[in-house]
């Protein structure tokens, strides 16, 4: 391997050479793995999801999988892909190969997430199978019921910074990643008036609040008086009910 560098600052000049490695070869200890890949967590759309519960019909397959030697997405192994079957019909059979990411902050461990395409209404069976580098594999099989226009949840509703004086940003968690959705915001005073309203179509990723921001001002430009609002969030989607979640903020007067 050879090296070169330059000093800009010194217009100087340096080179070199390293030898001490290896091409090829093989390692002459290998520690031996029999163990499957641990899939630590699997569910549809949010963590709270358990065997047998209601979905709608797209929907969000998340696996947490850990695996010291390396969970295999090469490819190259026939028979060895990571897989998702649905009511053992290989016409819902899914390669999730490139769906699968690696956590940086942990070695070892890595998320597979895909949206399911749409089913059909009634009770389901899914085999979940992931092999490691060793050609150890480990299935998971789970049951869940397709439920046409199934209400969504948001599990979470905040809003920042808080007091706000300048400009507020709400923040919606929910059970539908990926999936497109009608959001609206109202902001109320204490006596139940509409101060301002904001709808919208859109989607957020997995791990991430559907966000949306306000410049404090009613629907005629106005800002704001001093004081405590409750705001009112509300989301949708495709031939579903309406979902709702309501808190309360504080508006601080402009600073002089």
């Amino acid at each position: 391997m050879s090296l070169y560098a330059y000093d800009a600052t010194q217009q100087r000049e340096a080179n070199g050479a390293y030898r001490r490695y290896t091409v090829g070869g093989t390692a002459t200890q290998i520690e031996r793995d029999t163990v499957g890949p641990d899939i630590r967590l699997l569910y549809l759309n949010d963590s709270t999801w358990s065997e047998g519960d209601k979905t709608n019909e797209t929907p969000f397959f998340v696996a947490h999988l850990r695996d010291a030697s390396g969970i295999n997405i090469t490819g190259s192994s026939v028979g060895h892909d990571i897989t998702l079957t649905i009511d053992n019909n290989p016409a819902l059979s899914y390669n999730l190969n490139s769906y699968y990411a690696d956590r940086t902050d942990v070695q070892g461990e890595g998320v597979v997430r895909f949206s399911i395409p749409r089913l059909a209404e009634g009770t389901h069976t899914a085999e979940f199978k992931v092999w490691d580098i060793f050609n150890n594999s480990t299935t998971r099989t789970f049951t869940f019921q397709v439920e046409k226009g199934l209400r969504p949840s948001i599990t979470e509703l905040r809003a920042g910074p808080v007091p706000a004086r300048d400009q507020v940003t709400f923040y919606l968690d929910h059970n539908r990643p990926e999936s497109r959705m009608e959001v609206t915001i109202g902001v109320y005073d204490l006596a139940g008036r509409l101060q301002w309203q904001h709808t919208e179509q859109g989607s957020s990723e997995l791990f991430h609040a559907y966000t949306v921001t306000w410049d404090l001002t009613n629907g005629r430009g106005a800002r704001l008086r001093p004081g405590i609002y409750i705001y009112r969030a509300a989301i949708r989607t495709a031939g579903s009910s309406e979902a709702t979640r309501a808190q309360k903020m504080v508006i601080l007067g402009t600073k002089n």
